[in-house]
């Protein structure tokens, strides 16, 4: 495996904020090259929080190495490599880390099979993974769907499950630690595992047993400050669907899901892990913030904020929920975004309907969210924006305070060129920093000049929001500049549903009194897919400047109006989710689940590249 230096290009970008002008600098590594592509997670241990990496390491995980886990990983290599691997922060630190691993505890019932994983760091260097994984190990007592369930032979009582490993060696090593059971009885008496409907050649679904497998898809560990200690959160939707009531046996109801989302919480470093809340809900991918100060939780749904008490106290069948739902302005008949349904893409005739038939994903936006600052939340979700007289597939942002209730739109992120037919804004992805400013970067995707780039922008605590900035770079031919596009050509690429990345900040003091100024020091590791299947990470260092607390805050500028005028905060509505009609509390991206066979031949597809990459 091939990974290049970190060598970083300064280009300064400057901020605008209100009355005064901050001039960050934003310093863009060179992207390391890894061998394989897939849905990535990347994490950073910070230096001086480890004794084994005493300089830091950033650590990425790579679904295409999951199943290695079965069995266990004790030899990783360059030609076969760990499902987690990484390298040293510092310039001089290049030794390549291959990640072992502990096998699952039972093999025979216990299968490590699929891509959602979780990888998360905590302050005092401990590294945690989340595997995707099924289980079939007896449930006792035995539920009455168990014995009709099944994931293809795999079964009976199949259900997904949730192995979590533990390193302290800042990623050397991996012990098996705990797992997160949906048919735990414990959680809300194991309602989570209840089974789902297999789906025929065609999609549709067969509703006569067997059962295929529930439990959950796209759950997401987050991890959380709260009364100055780290707390882990794991946001596990619930796919399956609720027994038709006065029917034995077990036979599921079409028109009753399970419509719950549940976030498990541990304080022990992942030991143990209790139901905290949950809400009724689908949620994929959930991103929560967990705000210190404000005793908040909050986690996304479309364009809308779900918010709930962060230190309530729970029993082992937690029945307090997050229920507050706080709505966001969305452009009407786009409330999920602007993503062509699956169903649609055979008679789409636009120039983007060529991009969906060659780079394989289920999702291709998301809405995401982030804590920020001490205790605001930036949200961003996909709409259809009118720009210059032009409708664009792009993102709306909005910095929102569960404290006083306002929310400040920000600057839309769109697309470099091009309109509602031929561009998008593709895999937006939120980076926090663990109370200070955030990175949001994305894939600009130009389906009629068929060009495609990574871009990024920082939103600053301190009240700024950055120009936006090129992340991906490639060679450049005589004296020109490096081109940051590389070309959509034909070929099937699988670029994942999501990917993650992790960062951090630090106070730099003022150089002098006479110069009475503070410093930022962020450090953002953003990882993508290109068109060569292969995964890049770089090292993004911004150092935010704002003047010390005497010279007085700088707040964040809202959006401007076309005559100057900045749009007013406004006080949010907030409404129960109890309120709402079943079809506004089920996201739409969680169509994904009654496409589960796709997300089968995806996995072949890649076993076949991979194996290809082998020989």
């Amino acid at each position: 495996m091939k990974m290049q230096n970190f060598i970083l290009a300064s280009a300064t970008v400057f901020l605008a904020s209100t009355g005064i002008k901050a001039a960050p600098n934003v310093s863009v590594g060179q992207p390391i090259v890894m061998t394989e592509g897939g849905e990535l997670e990347s994490t950073v241990v910070r230096a001086g929080t480890n004794a084994s990496c005493p300089n830091g390491r950033v650590l990425i995980a790579n679904d295409v190495r999951f199943a290695d886990l079965n069995t266990g990983v004790d030899n990783p290599s360059n030609i076969n490599p760990s499902p987690v691997y990484g390298r040293g922060l510092s310039q001089a630190d290049v030794t390549i880390v291959q990640a072992r691993f502990d096998r699952v505890p039972d093999p025979a019932t216990q299968q490590v099979s699929g891509n959602d994983a979780g990888l998360i760091s905590l302050s005092d260097g401990t590294v945690i993974f989340f595997g995707p994984a099924i289980s079939k190990t007896a449930i006792v007592p035995k539920p009455d769907w168990a014995d009709q369930t099944f994931r293809g032979a795999f079964g009976p009582s199949a259900r997904t499950w949730v192995p979590v490993w533990r390193s302290e060696d800042c990623g050397q090593t991996f012990q098996f630690i705990s797992q997160i059971d949906p048919a735990d009885t414990r959680f809300q008496n194991g309602i989570c595992a209840y089974p789902q409907f297999r789906l025929d050649a065609k999609n549709a679904r067969i509703t006569s047993a067997p059962w295929d497998m529930g439990g959950t898809d796209g759950a997401r560990a987050t991890v959380g400050t709260v009364n100055h200690a780290d707390e882990i959160y794991f946001v596990h939707q619930c796919v399956g669907y609720n027994p038709k009531q006065g029917v034995t046996p077990f036979t599921p109801d079409e028109n009753s899901p399970v419509n719950k989302t549940m976030v498990f919480r541990s304080t022990d470093r992942g030991d143990t892990w209790h139901l905290h809340t949950q809400m009724d809900a689908r949620v994929w991918r959930g991103h929560l913030a967990a705000l210190p100060t404000g005793n908040t939780l909050a986690v996304n749904l479309d364009n809308r904020i779900i918010l709930g008490p962060a230190n309530q106290v729970t029993g082992s069948n937690a029945a307090l929920k997050l229920n507050q739902v706080v709505t966001f302005p969305a452009t009407p008949g786009y409330r999920g975004g602007f993503e062509l349904d699956a169903s649609q893409r055979a008679n789409c005739k636009t120039a983007i309907c060529g991009i969906f038939k060659n780079y394989y994903a289920n999702i291709w936006v998301h809405t995401v969210l982030a804590p920020y600052g001490s205790n605001q939340i930036i949200l961003a979700y996909p709409s259809v924006i009118s720009s210059g007289g032009t409708q664009k597939n792009g993102y709306v942002v909005y910095n929102y305070s569960p404290n006083s209730e306002q929310k400040i739109e920000l600057e839309s992120i769109l697309p470099t060129e091009g309109g509602i037919d031929d561009s998008f804004i593709g895999w937006l992805t939120v980076v926090p920093s663990a109370g200070g400013g955030v990175l949001l970067y994305w894939y600009d995707m130009n389906a009629k000049a068929m060009k495609a780039q990574i871009r990024g922008r920082f939103i600053s605590d301190k009240g700024s929001v950055s120009s936006d900035f090129v992340l991906s770079s490639h060679s450049s031919v005589g004296n020109a500049a490096p081109d940051p596009s590389w070309a959509l050509t034909d070929g099937w690429v699988w670029y994942g549903d999501y990917h993650a990345a992790g960062g951090f900040a630090a106070s730099v003091p003022p150089p002098s009194i006479l110069f009475p100024t503070m410093t930022n020091r962020y450090h953002f590791y953003p990882a993508w897919v290109e068109n060569d299947g292969r995964s890049r990470i770089v090292e993004v260092i911004i150092d935010d400047v704002f003047p010390s607390n005497f010279l007085g805050s700088i707040r964040v500028p809202a959006k401007r109006l076309p005559n100057g005028r900045p749009v007013p905060s406004v006080r949010a509505k907030i409404q129960n989710i109890s309120s709402l009609p079943l079809t506004a509390r089920v996201s739409l991206e969680a169509k994904i689940y009654d496409r589960l066979p796709q997300r089968s031949e995806m996995r072949r597809r890649r076993e076949e590249r991979r194996n290809n990459l082998n020989r």
